[in-house]
């Protein structure tokens, strides 16, 4: 269990940290969470007829894709707009959490109608456990691999080095050729995409459904608090 709650962790703080390298305090790691959610459960109906290796890899782009544009409203919103990014992603935290619930409630709820849920992922769309006896499945590679990605796209790509150099001063960037507004939305949305991933694998292995939340996380009501 422990590696299983870890991978979900790990995931999300690697897209934290490709905002924060921007410097972009992306607070919305759980709303482009429950977007990715939202996509990937209504393209698992869809994509079960597939082969495995292709429905899994759509399953899985659909899902970054969901997040990737969450994560995205916040980076447009400061760069055109310059509202602030803190507020901006918790609000959208807000706004996920209860389209998610409408959609568990509707499109997406299970065939019985009884819970509000998604119905359970066909077992081809499921990731293949890597252990026998345990829930550790093949989503601890893909935050292995992620890890990976992340440390190549931030040390020794242009992206990068766009990142770094906009976020720590957003004037030098600009007489450097760079446009940090565009470097915000692009880190948001990059932000959004490896935030996705966090849940995905959770319910593609461990519990193969989307639930509804019953209420607002407290770190929000209390960053709202404060706000």
């Amino acid at each position: 269990d422990a590696i299983t709650r870890a991978i979900p962790l790990c995931l999300v703080g690697l897209g934290i940290a490709v905002a924060f390298r921007a410097n972009v305090f992306n607070i919305g790691a759980d709303g482009q969470l429950l977007a990715g959610a939202a996509t990937g459960a209504a393209l698992a109906p869809v994509l079960a007829g597939l082969p495995v290796p292709l429905g899994l890899a759509l399953m899985l782009a659909g899902g970054m894709a969901g997040g990737a544009l969450w994560g995205g409203i916040a980076g447009v919103l400061r760069a055109r707009f310059a509202v602030n990014e803190i507020i901006a992603t918790i609000m959208l935290n807000y706004i996920a959490l209860q389209a998610l619930g409408w959609l568990l409630r509707g499109p997406l709820q299970e065939p019985s109608g009884i819970f509000p849920r998604s119905a359970r992922l066909a077992a081809e769309m499921r990731l293949p456990v890597l252990i026998e006896g345990t829930r550790i499945s093949a989503a601890l590679l893909l935050a292995l691999a992620a890890v990976l990605v992340l440390w190549v796209l931030i040390t020794r790509s242009r992206h990068g080095y766009e990142l770094t150099v906009a976020g720590r001063n957003a004037e030098a960037a600009r007489y450097g050729g760079i446009r940090p507004g565009t470097v915000t939305v692009r880190g948001s949305t990059r932000s959004g995409c490896r935030c996705r991933p966090l849940d995905l694998p959770r319910s593609m292995s461990a519990r193969r459904r989307s639930r509804a939340a019953p209420r607002c996380p407290s770190h929000w009501c209390m960053w709202s608090r404060r706000w």
